[in-house]
């Protein structure tokens, strides 16, 4: 997909909010030979379907989360993000939570819309009806059967939507009664739609993971949620790739948590952690960032049509990008990345009023 005016403004705004650029990740990945040839490996072979992406704040993780969707949506994946946010309805507690914001969020290459409604449209492009019952998730079967008898522009759809998106109880869903019961046959069933639909499977990210560790300040919930994450890491309790950002302390973090609330078997979960494979994302180096900055003078170009290649190189880009790593620290990319996009706004703004 190459960039036009439009999409590299989109590209700047997420880079100055500190945002991983949606589809164009993959172009803003720098230093990361490594890391990329792991992720090609994941996606080559049947082997452990959990990861641990591990780094430090502002360092890639959320990023590198971004390349591997985009990476898995070429690869021809279902693919679902969800951020983590205890303080606005997104708690890994709360599986009516997770279950409704994967719905929301759930997309492969070329879907119209994200949205389960896509993958039901796929679904029944692809298969005969009978096919429905493959599926062992009720809630999917019903999704199906109603997204298949209604037109595509009929509030029917909405209500559909509306059932799938929302972490509340409608006529067919109850999204967190038994124990959330639905919510995991729907979260488990997803490699199987994803795979009756033609894909290779589903892959799930989990950004911002450590939110249970630093923000779900209940003492019930945090034990719900590693509850729930040794049962995600489990391949034989979750069918799926899965994939958490947290940073390199997050195993001990999580036994010294165990240990000081008294729930959960230690020696079991130092077991479970230990063998959940995980990549470190290593520090950048100056020239690594050298090269991101002409990137980002790039999309800055593109995006308000101007010179900015060669009056930034006037200007001292590769000094401004100096400056900002040994300012910021070697672990800072976000911060990093911010600091030059202000940069090239203001060499912009200084241009425009020179003009």
């Amino acid at each position: 997909m190459s960039p036009d005016k439009y999409s590299a403004e989109g590209v700047l705004e997420s880079l100055r909010l500190g945002l991983p650029p949606s589809n164009f990740g993959r172009m803003f990945t720098v230093g990361r030979d490594v890391e990329l040839s792991e992720i090609d490996r994941v996606f080559g072979n049947n082997d452990a379907h959990a990861r641990l992406i591990q780094g430090n704040y502002g360092e890639g993780k959320s990023h590198m989360l971004e390349i591997i969707g985009e990476i898995a949506k070429q690869k021809d994946y279902l693919v679902a993000d969800v951020t983590l946010d205890s303080r606005n309805g997104i708690r890994f507690n709360r599986m009516d939570q997770i279950a409704t914001s994967v719905c929301r969020n759930i997309t492969f290459a070329g879907a119209a819309e994200p949205g389960i409604g896509s993958v039901f449209q796929r679904f029944i492009e692809s298969n005969e009806k009978s096919s429905i019952y493959q599926l062992t998730s009720s809630s999917l079967r019903l999704g199906v059967s109603n997204w298949a008898n209604s037109a595509p522009l009929s509030p029917k759809r909405n209500i559909i939507r509306d059932a799938f998106y929302v972490p509340r109880a409608s006529g067919w869903i109850n999204w967190y009664e038994k124990n959330y019961s639905q919510s995991w046959q729907m979260l488990n069933d997803l490699e199987n739609i994803a795979v009756l639909s033609g894909f290779k499977g589903f892959v799930l990210l989990f950004d911002e993971f450590e939110d249970v560790i630093t923000n779900l300040n209940n003492r019930t919930w945090q034990e719900k949620a590693f509850e729930n994450f040794f049962r995600f890491t489990n391949p034989e309790q979750f069918v799926g790739k899965v994939f958490f950002g947290v940073t390199p302390e997050f195993s001990r973090k999580t036994i010294q948590l165990m240990s000081s609330k008294y729930f959960g078997n230690i020696n079991e979960a130092k077991g479970q952690l230990d063998n959940i494979p995980k990549f470190r994302l290593k520090p950048l180096t100056l020239s690594d960032y050298q090269i991101l900055a002409d990137r980002v003078c790039e999309f800055h170009a593109l995006a308000y049509e101007w010179d900015a290649i060669r009056l930034a190189r006037e200007g001292g880009l590769d000094k401004q990008a100096e400056l900002a790593f040994h300012a910021r620290g070697m672990t800072s990319t976000r911060l990093i990345v911010q600091s030059m996009v202000d940069w090239l706004d203001a060499l912009y703004e200084e241009q425009a009023t020179r003009a």
